[in-house]
């Protein structure tokens, strides 16, 4: 429903990510972005969730204004097929993590946690969460909400696939297999090539039952964080590519 161009802000001189309607688009989709712009704005600021510097309409297409961040972690998959060093992925599934967790404590499920959603800077040193266009509100009585439109089928929570009402704890399970992948690449079938802490966590994050999961993102991060690889320094840890 939208097209991400690549664009310079010439007052402030700087480049932006430029999110705009298709012209082909649905008539929804301007209310969807419009709607997108104001989620990233209640959850402002977070340094892991992508930044918002505008959002508005231009001869009926609305557009929001993005920070630019040159890759994601499709980028880094392809460059690492096996799967990246486990300091360095599991420092990625943190932050996400708490990023989530920032997200859900505000009432907002993602829907769509998928390596494509994670932005990397240009030292590939901090992530940033983004695509907040399936996002959606948690009901304050149930503490779940629809599951909506459909989003990645590989990530997504049985719940989710089933057209389930989901909580927080199926972003829990979409970044369980997002790290998964990260830390075993073509073989994330092989769990028991990692750590059995590791593993377990995993496990935990995208089990079936979304009472058996962590219940939100930041549960997750603390039990990532409690068994992350020491010994390696913050930066080396945010870079893929050390």
């Amino acid at each position: 429903m939208s097209r991400v161009y690549k664009a310079h802000d010439a007052i402030l001189d700087r480049s932006v990510a430029l999110k705009v309607t298709r012209t082909e688009a649905p008539e929804f989709a301007p209310l969807m972005l419009r709607r997108e712009a104001r989620i990233l704005s209640r959850l402002a600021p977070h340094p892991g969730i992508i930044h918002v510097y505008e959002a508005g309409a231009i001869e009926g297409r609305a557009f929001i204004g993005m920070e630019y961040l040159p890759s994601s972690l499709d980028s880094v998959l392809f460059r690492y097929p096996k799967g990246l060093p486990s300091a360095h992925a599991m420092a990625m599934g943190i932050d996400v993590a708490r990023a989530l967790g920032h997200a859900h404590a505000h009432g907002v499920i993602h829907r769509d946690v998928k390596p494509g959603s994670v932005l990397l800077d240009d030292a590939q040193r901090s992530v940033r969460l983004s695509d907040f266009n399936l996002a959606t509100m948690v009901d304050a009585e149930s503490g779940t909400a629809n599951s909506g439109p459909n989003g990645t089928p590989k990530y997504m929570a049985p719940e989710q696939r089933e057209g389930l009402p989901i909580g927080p704890s199926a972003d829990v399970y979409a970044l369980g297999v997002t790290l998964r992948e990260l830390l075993l690449g073509s073989d994330e079938d092989e769990l028991d090539r990692l750590p059995d802490n590791i593993a377990a966590c995993i496990r935990e994050a995208t089990a079936a039952d979304p009472a058996s999961r962590f219940p939100d993102g930041r549960a997750f991060a603390r039990a990532l964080h409690a068994i992350s690889i020491p010994g390696e320094s913050a930066a080396l840890q945010r870079n893929p590519t050390a």
